[in-house]
């Protein structure tokens, strides 16, 4: 449907009432009869277009129980603004009528006001619209909120928001939100100043996330009780007066995935200036550029009773003002790997360990220099990071790894990767592994006391990626019990582990 020239008279912008195939198009204009948002949505049948004229609107808008509507600007964000009067949120829906299928583009959304827990731009419960090309702006709450649903949240500018946990993006309670290509800038709160998840899984992918602070956990994003996927954003300038500048990670659960990011340029006051992760769950972190972050401890990454693998990360030029620059373990040392990751340049220490009751394994690491890594007595003539006490080193790197776009390695060694999902699990996993060479492989399961359990794979294969079920039956056929369990994937002098939780 073409919309309507510019030279006809405000008149009859007002009256005209188009009929395309799936839908009627209402103009709204501040000068006009149907001046206000609100009163066309009300106006509105499903699947039903709202063009909104350039001017200020007003208003705190309760959007209707109507599927597919899309309210579009027909000159975009910087001429067509909703202000919430700082009175309440700017747009509130509260129906799961509303999926993406419905569209909310081309806006300034701005001075929102729901202090607490709220969104005070655009907030969403239980419905999950198409939030695209918006900017949001000069918010009191946060800029999205996501309460039980999964919005499209694309191509938005969310900057400078001042929400009690999180200025940005909220996603709680089963928000499964689809979090790309946003511009995510200095926003404030306590929890998470760009993105907080709580409860959660949504996909953040492609993103700028940058000068965001908080006063307690994650500058630039939060996650609890979640299991996000974040993958290829930029992640830099944030601060946090506590943990996680570039993002906090409560790890109770399973499944997080931190992928081929960049992580730079972020503060923490007390641990972990580009990551921190704590709890009992899990996280991978892969093929991530972690460079010159600060902390206390911790400047690249700290991790502290978690599960932690750390793999194909170049980690380097990150500054602890104590202990660790590059990573910093606490309480966790049987849970933390280390592997394939180039360490260099980080200031007091590559990677320091905090545990003295077990090793951390930091094998197949670049240091820095192909002397290895300085330890007073166990390698002094080491040229590359320090590291401390009960870390496993050897054997290292004598030259640099590469890393291709998408995170494989170019590396002429044999180098894997291995992760398995679901975890935990009841009755059966699969296990996914890449390989960055052909060779002899042997994919063994053990127990927690390093009793062997199973042999799921014990042949050659080429270089590539490969996956494997296992379905929690030991050599005999067995169902082992619940437990911890123990991947080893071994080729050549190359050996990766993953932890692995059978539920029962």
């Amino acid at each position: 449907m073409e919309i309507l020239t510019r030279c006809m008279t405000l008149a009859a912008f007002l009256l005209m009432v188009v009929q395309p195939a799936f839908g009627t198009t209402w103009y709204v204009h501040p000068d006009s009869t149907l001046n206000s948002v609100q009163n066309a949505l009300i106006l509105c049948s499903a699947f039903d277009t709202i063009i909104a004229g350039p001017g200020i609107y007003y208003e705190n808008i309760a959007w209707p129980a109507k599927a597919g509507i899309h309210l579009v600007s027909e000159l975009g964000p910087d001429s067509t603004i909703i202000n919430g009067n700082d009175t309440a949120s700017v747009i509130i829906i509260q129906t799961s009528v509303v999926d993406t299928t419905t569209v909310i583009s081309g806006f300034t959304i701005e001075h929102g006001y729901e202090p607490l827990n709220d969104a005070a731009g655009i907030w969403c419960w239980g419905a999950s619209p198409t939030i695209i090309g918006n900017r949001i702006v000069d918010n009191i709450g946060a800029a999205v909120g996501c309460w039980q649903c999964s919005p499209v949240i694309h191509g938005n500018v969310i900057t400078e928001n001042d929400g009690f946990y999180c200025g940005g993006i909220v996603c709680f309670e089963g928000s499964d939100a689809s979090i790309v290509d946003n511009i995510i800038t200095f926003n404030t709160g306590t929890h998470g100043g760009g993105i907080n998840c709580f409860k959660s899984s949504p996909l953040i992918q492609e993103n700028e996330i940058a000068h965001n602070s908080v006063t307690w956990s994650g500058g630039g994003m939060h996650f609890e009780l979640s299991s996000p996927s974040v993958i290829d954003n930029i992640i830099e300038y944030n601060s946090s007066g506590h943990g996680g500048g570039g993002m906090g990670v409560d790890c109770s659960y399973y499944g997080i995935v931190i992928r081929n990011n960049i992580i730079a340029n972020n503060t923490a006051d007390s641990l972990g200036g580009g990551i921190y992760c704590s709890g009992s769950g899990g996280a991978v972190v892969r093929s991530n550029l972690i460079e010159e972050n600060t902390a206390k401890c911790g400047g690249g990454m700290c991790g502290t009773s978690v599960f932690l693998t750390v793999v194909f990360n170049t980690i380097i030029n990150n500054t602890a003002e104590y202990y660790g620059g590059g990573c910093y373990c606490v309480d966790m040392n049987e849970r933390y790997n280390v592997l394939c990751n180039n360490i260099e340049g980080n200031v007091n220490y590559g990677v320091y360990s905090a545990e003295s009751s077990s090793w951390l394994d930091a094998e197949y690491n670049w240091w820095g220099d192909a002397s290895g890594p300085y330890h007073p007595v166990a390698n002094p003539n080491g040229q590359g990071d320090w590291v401390s006490d009960y870390v496993d080193y050897v054997p290292w790197l004598e030259t640099p790894f590469s890393v291709e776009e998408g995170g494989q390695t170019a590396a002429s060694y044999a180098v894997t990767f291995l992760e398995n999902i679901p975890n935990p699990f009841d009755n059966h996993t699969v296990i996914r592994y890449n390989l960055g060479t052909s060779g002899h492989v042997m994919l063994s399961i053990y127990d927690v006391v390093g009793r062997h359990v199973c042999t799921l794979v014990d042949e050659i294969r080429e270089a590539g990626s490969y996956a494997v079920r296992w379905d929690t039956r030991d050599a005999l056929g067995r169902r082992v019990p619940a437990g911890l369990y123990i991947c080893i994937l071994n080729i050549g002098t190359c050996n990766v582990t993953t932890k692995m939780m059978v539920l029962r």
